[in-house]
């Protein structure tokens, strides 16, 4: 992890936040940097002396800040995840690819997947809407084989095309379950034009999702 990981994380979640909207409502990030700055540093230390084990905790206690700090207009995310769950998934699926010879691996990743994306809950006024997520092994194998071909036979060039497609795959299979209102979501956040922590998050070659 470099040191300059959390300042990207926050500088590139303030701008792209800020710069996305529906409705006329813009997102935002309310995150603190310093308080980003003391969750990787504390991580990476345990990370240390562990010898990678507590990384699965750290990453979810680092998506857990990331999502609780995001609002959509009056509306407020959270992530409900937790490391040990996270831990033993991965650890399965570890062992599970190695003994099929990899073929558990398309599961094992959509499994990853739903994780992530059925643990974000969203807030608004008293009413809590659960992401629900349709995700299959059979769908990623073919979003997988397909992007890969592309890359092969384009040079690395569909490099673009295929970031699109991974994007468009993760939100065709999510849906909110609950009484979501988008009339009565106000206006909270400011605007936000920086677009260094987001360029810093380019040169670092990390992603968000």
């Amino acid at each position: 992890m470099s040191l300059l990981t959390p300042i990207a994380i926050h500088g590139a979640m303030r701008y792209r936040m800020s710069r996305t909207s529906w409705r006329g409502i813009h997102f935002g990030y309310r995150g603190q940097l310093s308080e980003l700055i003391r969750i990787c540093i504390q991580g990476f230390l345990l990370t240390l002396v562990t010898f990678g084990i507590y990384s699965f905790w750290f990453e979810i206690k680092l998506r857990r800040y990331v999502i609780d700090n995001i609002r959509f207009g009056n509306a407020e995310f959270s992530f409900k995840g937790n490391g040990t769950d996270w831990f033993a998934l991965n650890l399965a699926g570890y062992f599970i690819t190695l003994i099929t010879l990899g073929i558990y691996g398309f599961w094992w990743m959509k499994d990853r997947l739903k994780f992530l994306f059925s643990h974000v809950r969203i807030q608004q006024d008293e009413e809590t809407i659960k992401v629900r997520t349709s995700f299959t092994a059979g769908n990623y194998f073919e979003l997988t084989i397909i992007n890969g071909l592309l890359m092969v036979f384009t040079l690395g060039l569909a490099t673009p095309w295929v970031m699109i497609r991974n994007i468009k795959y993760i939100f065709d299979n999510l849906t909110l379950e609950g009484a979501f209102n988008p009339d009565a979501l106000e206006q909270t956040e400011d605007d936000y034009r920086d677009a260094t922590g987001d360029d810093l998050m380019d040169a670092l070659d990390m992603g968000l999702m």
